[in-house]
């Protein structure tokens, strides 16, 4: 059947129709979403200088809590600060 509006063909990539449209992939807009909630909520989550005073690598990055549930590992709240960092 093939794209009705852009008359885009079945077997054609689908890349460059995206960036002449200006749009991102759903893979890109899922990602960005994600960012744009840690963004939104920083006052939710605390950074690692908040947390401990040893300087790291990774001091900057946010916080991500502890938790042996696998469930909750992989998560929204933890996957999105994992992203995120």
């Amino acid at each position: 059947m093939g794209g009705i509006i852009t008359g885009i063909g079945n077997r054609d990539l689908c890349k460059d129709y995206f960036e002449r449209l200006k749009i991102l992939p759903l893979q890109s807009q899922y990602l960005l979403s994600i960012l744009m909630f840690v963004v939104q909520n920083m006052k939710r989550v605390k950074s690692n200088t908040e947390v401990h005073t040893n300087n790291t690598k990774h001091c900057i990055d946010l916080h991500l809590l502890f938790s042996r549930l696998s469930t909750y590992q992989r998560g929204t709240a933890c996957m999105d600060i994992r992203i995120f960092n």
